[in-house]
């Protein structure tokens, strides 16, 4: 997937962002920063890489994570991990589905991203915060 990371710390850049409550920054930083996505069974076996989706009362989330601490710190049984940028994971979203990106699963760094907004970054659009 993506091979150059211009923020190798993405969770700092990340939490930067929101605590100056700069929601264009977040998504600037989103899009080319990589993520960790856990796969619940092995890619060969899916023949392919799948959305990690996990459901709560009120809606459904894709996981996402900004390292491999962070998914291990989370308790996600993950099989294999893949890296990607959110640029690159938000051209594999699904356009009829209401899925919300889930960063940082259960830690205080957490943070969640609309449908409309991966969809947008898709293509190379994202709403101005």
């Amino acid at each position: 997937m993506a091979t150059e990371n211009p923020w190798p710390d993405i969770e700092a850049a990340l939490e930067a962002a929101r605590e100056r409550d700069d929601r264009a920054g977040f998504l600037r930083i989103l899009a080319v920063g990589k993520v960790v996505l856990p796969q619940l069974q092995s890619v060969e076996q899916a023949k392919g890489w799948r959305l990690p989706i996990y459901e709560t009362d009120d809606r459904r989330c894709v996981m996402a994570f900004s390292s491999q601490e962070r998914l291990a710190d989370s308790g996600v049984d993950a099989v294999e991990t893949i890296t990607t940028t959110g640029t690159e994971l938000s051209q594999a979203w699904p356009q009829d589905e209401e899925l919300w990106l889930a960063i940082n699963l259960g830690s205080e760094s957490a943070a969640l991203v609309p449908p409309d907004v991966m969809r947008a970054m898709a293509s190379g659009t994202t709403p101005q915060g």
